[in-house]
This record gives structure tokens, sequence and C-alpha cells, in this order.
């Protein structure tokens, strides 16, 4: 509709630019998820975190350990294969391992989800405002790594 009101008042140039803007920020940001979701695929197609279950159930890790372990791990992973994804994929595994206790899965996913977040925002690809952000030039790339022990701070307290 914006675009219809800019085209009738003579302004189809800035409606054009204004959409050609939008639809290649969202074409990058599209992409990107794509090669994410795809890298995280290929991982659960060779059964990667199959496999990290399967060691944690070897191992007979207690539910504090493996509440710490799954939630370094997603602090970990978040910043590579964005933080939705990396929880997603480490509450599916607590899930497996705690299998029936609701109580503990409930607290390990929140846990979980916490530590993707706060893992996510010190890196461009682990989260899409950061992503965005990095996009538009209004952040360097080395530039968010200064965020690394706010965004561990941010996960341990809650923890």
């Amino acid at each position: 509709l914006i675009g219809w009101v800019y085209v009738q008042n003579g302004m189809s140039e800035a409606s054009e630019y204004a959409f050609r803007v939008t639809l290649l920020e969202f074409t990058e940001l599209m992409l990107f998820l794509l090669v994410a979701m795809t890298y995280i695929n290929a991982m659960e197609e060779r059964r990667v975190f199959d496999a990290l279950r399967s060691w944690m159930l070897r191992k007979g890790f207690n539910y504090r350990t493996l509440f710490w372990l799954t939630g370094s791990l997603a602090f970990i992973l978040s910043p590579i294969a964005d933080n939705l994804t990396t929880a997603l994929l480490m509450c599916a595994v607590v899930t497996k391992v705690a299998e029936g206790d609701r109580r503990y899965i409930n607290l390990a996913c929140i846990n979980i989800v916490v530590a993707a977040n706060a893992g996510g925002a010190f890196s461009p690809f682990g989260d899409i405002t950061t992503l965005m952000v990095w996009q538009a030039g209004m952040v360097e790339f080395q530039e968010f790594f200064i965020l690394f022990f706010p965004a561990l701070v941010n996960f341990l307290i809650p923890a």
C-alpha cells in the first residue's frame, strides 16, 4: 500500500529503491538461514547429535552435570549455528537423555535457550538481529567479540 501511494504521488523511483533494498536485505537473511539450516541438517544426517546423546547416556551424567554440559554446548554452538537452531537441537538431546522427567527437561531447556541466546549475541551469525546489524554495516565483524564476556555472564548468572 505504501508503494502504491508513492507511485500515485509521482515518487515511483523512491518506492522502487525502497523495495529493492528491502528485498535484498531479506534475501541475504534468508540465504544465511538456509546455509545455517543446511549445515545443521548435514550434522543431523550424519547423526552427530545422536552420537552426542549416546555419549551422554553412556557416561551416565547426573542431571547437574547434564544441565551445565548442555548449556555450555548451546553457548558454544549458537554463535556458529544460530541460536534458535542450537536451542532446538540441544533441547531434543536433553529430552532424549532425561526422558520422562518433565520438571528437569523444562529447567534444562530454559537453561539451553538462555545459553543459546547469550552465545548468539557475540557473533554476527548467532542471531537474526546480530546478522541484520552486521549486514547493514553498523558493526564490524570483530566488534561483536567484545560482547563475549558480557554474554558469558548473561548465561552463567541465570544458570
